[in-house]
């Protein structure tokens, strides 16, 4: 029962676990560090699983030998919430077999057989019984299929210690890097300016993502080369080689730097420098899809792509996926195929699994139609308005800067020197939500429902997953503060609610009902199609399950289904006639029904 002293409990552990996963989690996820975390946490594994992903409720947990886990794993569900019932929180197991593959949504209560296999956006419901050697597929998953191999997997020991001496050699890496900037070019900085050690930490996060960016280049041609289709000769340091580089990408090459200048087109030039065939009028959301192990194996042209993943390996071989004139949504999934993967001319919905060619014969006429001075002349807009939100952040850092330095003068006693730690942090928080909402009134103040600037929208876009990524924001999920934070951001909390969002955008077109429960859900007020950016209003009730997907729309259901996507474009005139059905007390409709609507 919400609220009572065992969700108090829970909840200050799932936040501390939270924390954890992105400060320290992300950087040893997939080596034996993070199975030997998880099972000090009392999760019930084998030491020859593949952990992928991030657990929790770990004593409820079970994976069997051999297995692998692709994707988060949580054993709890909120139930519904209204005026005659509090919310609550459940809890029951998960089992995975021997030799499985969960690369989808395993439900709690789940029992996933030996030998199975869970496809990508697959979501195996509550209380799921999966059969040995099943193939399972769709929201809710269904068999499709039966695994015609062992399924067993090679956990070899030596690939785990050599993950391990690859994380000693990052280090090491790291501070040969900071020293190289000390030789360089610290030492020049005025050593008695009031603000010297911000600007100094600062130019060195930028110094290091820079620098990796150079080196993971270097360790990309050199220890995987160019990869072509065509059959796959795996080895053990063939699996290592694939991973240390991607991980050195994703982690050290793009981190803080990529998710505060993710629009900008110098992302694409950096791709290329990794071998993926892509042309500078194509925009992405992030460089996360594109491993250098598998940017040779895709090629993208004049197109689209929100968060997408990529397969590039099936039955033993290496495949190309191409995409050209198209638009492709959020969470969309290329998976295994025996041949290319061809789209062309098509707009392929969020929350898409696609293992065959999609072509449309016509053209859509919202098709990107960029001439080299429109690409150049967005690329310094873009690189302006960037500069200047570094400029913003930098603001921001100075209120807790002189709270550490000139109010408790840099205090040496760790009893002194956490709490004041904890202070600096949240004035810092607090002083870049401040730098956002005016950022968001100037980005929005004139465009409400009709997007004027794309520019505007983009430097707002970027500083909000910033923002969202790198404060202590998500700390307060599920608690008052985060509702009164995302109230002064501009979201409309009608009455009580309980916010887990994973993301939320557009935080002044947002509307929450009363007695809302938002878990793990991605909340937007926009939708993108091509270059076309559609802006309104995005309306919730109910209890919205993990990864569902709202993007400008009315969900008026009292349970959504987890994975689920609801796109709608509401106009004023349809958020007016939903007010008024509320205070006549008839009954909502769900935004696909509307004219202009699709989910």
């Amino acid at each position: 029962m919400i609220p009572s002293i065992y969700f108090l409990r829970w909840w200050f552990v799932d936040r501390a676990v939270a924390l954890w996963e992105f400060w320290v989690g992300k950087f040893i996820v997939n080596t034996p560090l993070i199975k030997f975390f998880y099972f000090l946490m009392g999760v019930k594994l084998h030491h020859e699983v593949l952990i992928e992903s991030f657990i929790r409720e770990f004593d409820l947990v079970r994976i069997n030998e051999g297995s692998s886990l692709q994707s988060q794993l949580r054993c709890r569900k909120f139930g519904p919430w209204n005026k005659d019932k509090k919310p609550t929180l459940r809890f029951r197991r998960v089992s995975i077999g021997c030799h499985c593959k969960v690369k989808g949504m395993v439900s709690l209560g789940a029992v996933i057989g030996d030998g199975s296999v869970v496809e990508k956006l697959a979501v195996a419901e509550e209380g799921a019984k999966v059969t040995a050697k099943s193939i399972v597929k769709g929201n809710p998953a269904r068999v499709v299929g039966q695994t015609t191999s062992e399924g067993k997997q090679s956990m070899s020991h030596i690939l785990g210690l050599l993950k391990l001496l690859w994380l000693i050699f990052e280090l090491y890496l790291f501070f040969g890097v900071t020293l190289l900037a000390q030789y360089l070019w610290l030492y020049r900085l005025p050593a008695n300016g009031r603000y010297t050690d911000i600007i100094r930490w600062t130019l060195l996060l930028v110094w290091f993502n820079l620098s990796s960016i150079v080196t993971g280049l270097i360790l990309k041609w050199a220890l995987i080369g160019k990869r072509r289709s065509g059959l796959v000769n795996d080895s053990i340091w063939k699996t290592f080689v694939d991973w240390a580089v991607d991980w050195h990408f994703q982690v050290a090459a793009t981190g803080s730097l990529e998710a505060m200048t993710w629009n900008s087109r110098v992302w694409n030039v950096v791709l290329k420098c990794y071998g993926m065939d892509i042309d500078l009028s194509s925009r992405f959301v992030s460089t996360a899809a594109f491993l250098p192990s598998k940017v040779d194996l895709i090629k993208v042209k004049n197109s689209f792509i929100s968060a997408a993943t990529f397969d590039t390996k099936s039955n033993g071989r290496y495949f190309e996926t191409t995409i050209e004139d198209s638009s492709v949504g959020h969470s969309v999934h290329f998976g295994e195929s025996d041949s290319t993967i061809r789209i062309s001319n098509s707009v392929v919905p969020p929350h898409s699994l696609v293992t065959s060619n999609i072509i449309q014969q016509a053209s859509d006429l919202r098709a990107f139609n960029f001439t080299s001075l429109d690409v150049a002349w967005q690329e310094i807009l873009v690189t302006t308005g960037y500069m200047v939100s570094f400029v913003l952040f930098f603001c921001s850092l100075i209120p807790p800067y002189e709270v550490w330095m000139n109010i408790f003068h840099n205090p040496q006693n760790v009893w002194v020197a956490v709490p004041v730690l904890v202070c600096a942090l949240v004035i810092q928080g607090l002083s870049w939500t401040m730098v956002l909402v005016f950022v968001q009134y100037m980005a929005m103040a004139k465009t409400r429902y009709n997007l004027l600037s794309n520019f505007l929208y983009s430097m707002y876009a970027t500083m909000v997953f910033a923002h969202q990524s790198f404060s202590l924001l998500n700390v307060f999920h599920g608690s008052p503060l985060y509702n009164l934070i995302a109230t002064l951001l501009g979201v409309k909390v009608e009455g009580q609610a309980l916010l887990f969002p994973y993301e939320i955008y557009e935080y002044s077109y947002i509307t929450v009902k009363d007695k809302t429960i938002i878990d793990s859900s991605h909340i937007t007020g926009h939708f993108v199609v091509f270059d076309e950016i559609v802006l309104g209003p995005c309306v919730v009730s109910g209890t919205m399950h993990e990864r569902s997907y709202a993007a400008n729309t009315i969900i008026a259901s009292g349970e959504s289904v987890p994975y689920r996507v609801y796109i709608g474009k509401v106009t004023k005139d349809e958020l007016k006639r939903q007010r008024l059905d509320e205070e006549l007390g008839n009954t909502i409709i769900d935004v696909s029904s509307f004219k202009d609507g699709k989910s």
